[in-house]
């Protein structure tokens, strides 16, 4: 039997308690109650018998990988215009006007650097 732990994600295979949510949800395990069940991340109790652990693939955690260090590279590009602009407050406009304009300093055609300047206004 898994020993769950809070923070633990896990997907719902049963609903006995009568919970709302549907099987095959992942949720986060919060806090463990003295009943024996789970407070979720979705403010929602579960039981132990309808909750069951994620095994993750090796591909599954490579493409989480590669998701958090793309997070980490937005938040290092942040912390670079902060510098380069002696700004304390981080702006999201201000950032994203300061990408577009950086971008628009590269040599590529006009279709990549719209491309490009859609991706820094949609966030990616």
């Amino acid at each position: 039997m898994v020993k769950f732990k809070s923070g633990m994600q896990a997907k719902i295979v049963g609903n006995s308690g009568n919970h709302s949510l549907p099987d095959g949800e992942i949720v986060t395990l919060t806090q463990r109650m003295a009943n024996g069940m789970w407070m979720t991340d979705r403010g929602v109790y579960v039981n132990l018998r309808d909750i069951k652990a994620i095994e993750l693939t090796e591909r599954e955690i490579q493409e989480e990988i590669a998701k958090l260090k793309a997070e980490v590279d937005v938040l290092e590009a942040r912390v670079r215009w902060m510098k380069e602009t002696n700004t304390a407050q981080y702006d999201e406009t201000e950032f994203k006007v300061w990408m577009t304009l950086k971008a628009m300093d590269k040599k590529m055609s006009p279709i990549e650097r719209a491309r490009m300047i859609a991706r820094i206004i949609k966030g990616e």
